[in-house]
């Protein structure tokens, strides 16, 4: 499964550790794909 074919419509996160790098660029990135 790719993860184009996954709609992130309707669905929540809960990002851990967003301060740092690797949760801020998580954040980040979900944030641009329409979280």
């Amino acid at each position: 499964m790719t993860p184009e074919s996954q709609s992130l419509s309707g669905r929540s996160v809960f990002i851990t550790g967003a301060a740092r790098r690797i949760g801020a660029a998580i954040a980040t990135e979900l944030h641009a794909a329409g979280m």
